[in-house]
């Protein structure tokens, strides 16, 4: 992401439109449980949780036995993960920071929509094979196709959260998105142009049948 982007979103995220902490764990709950499915084994699995936030999460990925580290440009985002969730592994604010070969999984979640372009998305996809071990995999989660219909994902979120006991939550957070989220252009990419980029790194892709986070209009893939 350039600079300015990187701040924008970070605004978008921290300020503007606050977590709440039981509506963050409600929607990063289904990509945990996921994850969890993919290592039946998590001995000795080590998992880079890339744009971590606040590291909600990697803390779930690691109840599931999980060694799991985490990068976020934000710096003050890290400190506050680091006093939420002791048990999180490394926290780098560098990519350069990023060890090579480590890592059994990377995962991008609602990461990529805040992307320039598919420039960046290849760039940031060449990055992860590096990092990756051998046989290692890539999942991205939250991808927007461009047929995208904002206000549906809206209700769909809202009814979800209100089952959930969210409600509250949710209002404040599209009321936010409403008046505020404009100023944050979001990148969308179909399927087939995520497969184009991603053979350019090397990878292959899958699309998954569900998205792993509450919202059915956006989508999930698998890249090995």
């Amino acid at each position: 992401m350039t600079a300015n982007h990187h701040e924008g979103m970070n605004k978008y995220n921290n300020e503007v439109n606050p977590r709440d902490l039981a509506m963050s764990l409600l929607w990063v709950r289904p990509a945990a449980r996921a994850i969890a499915a993919r290592f039946p084994d998590p001995r000795d699995k080590r998992v880079l949780d890339y744009g971590c936030g606040y590291f909600d999460l990697g803390h779930l990925m690691t109840r599931s036995g999980l060694a799991v580290d985490g990068f976020d440009i934000n710096g003050e985002a890290l400190a506050k993960a680091r006093s939420l969730y002791p048990d999180c592994g490394n926290l780098y604010d560098e990519p350069g920071s990023i060890p090579d070969g480590a890592y059994d999984a990377i995962v991008l979640n609602s990461v990529l929509q805040y992307f320039s372009g598919p420039g960046e998305v290849g760039s940031l996809l060449a990055n992860c094979r590096r990092w990756l071990k051998p046989g290692g995999q890539l999942i991205l989660t939250d991808l927007i196709p461009t047929g995208y219909l904002a206000p549906l994902d809206a209700l769909w979120s809202l009814a979800y959260a209100t089952r959930h006991g969210c409600f509250k939550a949710m209002i404040r957070h599209l009321y936010a998105a409403a008046t505020n989220g404009s100023a944050v252009q979001l990148y969308k990419i179909d399927f087939p142009e995520l497969e184009r980029i991603a053979r350019l790194a090397a990878f292959n892709v899958t699309r998954e049948r569900t998205n792993w986070t509450p919202s059915i209009f956006r989508y999930s893939a698998i890249l090995v």
